[in-house]
């Protein structure tokens, strides 16, 4: 699929980005474009059942299958990246 990954560009951002997401009240998860988890909170992890270990790195729906929501994801990131280059498909993501 999209092989599009992209890290803050300086180790300061990082170190923000870690701080932001670590201290949220809500649980985060970041996934690359091919769904395979970048970044999790301790949040996270507590809601997924899952040690952080066995989260960073997998793919989302090895974890989680489900086909319809596997569908779902996939449909939104197309619509994300062609809005991105400023292509509406006709009757989708009305």
């Amino acid at each position: 699929m999209f092989q599009h990954h992209e890290e803050p560009s300086s180790g300061l951002d990082s170190i923000v980005l870690d701080a932001i997401i670590e201290n949220s009240t809500a649980s985060i998860a970041y996934l690359d474009t091919n769904f395979t988890f970048i970044k999790v909170n301790s949040l996270y992890v507590k809601d997924s059942g899952f040690t952080k270990e066995e989260l960073l790195g997998k793919n989302h729906f090895a974890l989680f299958p489900d086909a319809e929501n596997l569908f779902s994801s996939r449909r939104n990131l197309l619509l994300f990246l062609l809005n991105r280059r400023g292509v509406r498909p006709i009757g989708i993501g009305s």
